[in-house]
């Protein structure tokens, strides 16, 4: 696997692995709306400062997605990871897309740690995380939508540096 900037041709693929509003909530939270617009996409990723990629497996196909996000932040985060389509899911390509991220992260950064957020009750992607060496973090739970009922979300870091 490898990894490519994304590209506008890249969106409509990503259209296809967002098939439920469920799902698309756990990748994107609140930003989009389901069924995904291309047009809302195409400007997203025209005007985000954020650095997308799209995974490449060693079919040639696109098996994952995920930004790099350098904001205010003094280290940068990783979001909406995704792999796709869903047959690919549970097969170990999630760790090997973050690997993939994380040293992206440090041949661009060079940051002491990392960081990522994910839903609490996104059992799958934090195993992932888990395996991918994160640690939730004490101090970082948010809740999505700012209402009592609405789900949380966990700050995750793995440290790169000592």
């Amino acid at each position: 696997m490898f990894i490519r900037k994304f590209t506008n041709p890249d969106i409509d693929t990503l259209m296809t692995w967002v098939d439920n509003p469920e799902l698309l909530f756990q990748f994107a939270g609140l930003s989009w709306t389901f069924p995904l617009k291309r047009q809302d996409l195409v400007d997203y990723f025209e005007y985000s400062d954020r650095q997308s990629y799209m995974a490449i497996g060693e079919d040639g196909h696109p098996v994952g997605f995920g930004e790099i996000i350098n904001d205010s932040n003094p280290s940068p985060r990783l979001g909406r990871l995704l792999i796709g389509p869903g047959t690919n899911r549970g097969k170990g390509l999630g760790v090997q897309l973050i690997k993939l991220l994380v040293a992206e992260c440090e041949q661009v950064y060079n940051p002491d740690t990392v960081y990522l957020f994910v839903l609490e009750n996104n059992m799958a992607a934090l195993r992932c995380y888990f395996k991918s060496g994160f640690k939730v973090s004490r101090d970082g739970h948010i809740k999505i939508g700012g209402q009592p009922f609405s789900p949380t979300a966990l700050l995750m870091s793995l440290t790169l540096k000592p």
